[in-house]
């Protein structure tokens, strides 16, 4: 990430502009790649890589952002299953999370606090009955730890583990 943008994120919360919007010519830190949607279900979607140059790793549980053809924002999935075709293709399954995730920054609370990592949160979802939720870093989850969101007036209170990833958790909260 570049001064300006962890400015934004230690001031605002988060990202007031895209890279891809200052710059077309940069590209983004993370692989983007293109998938086949095989199978989709309300919450979950059975997918293929189609992409003959694409060559992420992918692991159980991992948290993936996956923006469909005809959406404007990503929806934030975690693999549940892989598997290798005959011929070689990769497919795996994944299950969205409930919500349209917002990009925040998360630190934990103290009088030395560490600086803001990226989080995302997730608004309560009334058709799932999905409470609003915070996606940290993997390991962050302690009942009761506070910590504090850059957007948010205040500390909010881990509550409970609602998920666990090879690399994020998905916690319920309370201000604190």
């Amino acid at each position: 990430m570049s001064t300006k943008e962890h400015m934004e994120i230690a001031t605002l919360g988060r990202l007031a502009t895209s890279r891809l919007e200052d710059d077309p010519a940069t590209t983004p830190n993370f692989p983007l790649e293109t998938w086949q949607i095989k199978d989709e279900s309300a919450s979950g979607l059975r997918l293929e890589r189609v992409d003959p140059r694409a060559s992420s790793r992918l692991v159980l549980g991992q948290l993936l952002g996956i923006r469909l053809a005809d959406a404007k924002a990503f929806l934030l999935c975690t693999i549940k299953w892989l598997s290798v075709s005959t011929d070689f293709g990769l497919r795996i399954g994944v299950q969205i999370l409930p919500g349209v995730p917002q990009g925040i920054a998360v630190r934990p609370a103290g009088a030395n606090p560490d600086p803001f990592v990226q989080g995302f949160l997730l608004p309560a979802f009334a058709p799932l009955q999905a409470p609003e939720t915070l996606v940290t870093p993997a390991s962050w989850f302690k009942p009761k730890r506070e910590i504090e969101v850059a957007d948010r007036q205040g500390r909010v209170r881990l509550v409970e583990l609602v998920d666990r990833g090879a690399d994020f958790e998905r916690v319920s909260f309370e201000p604190a």
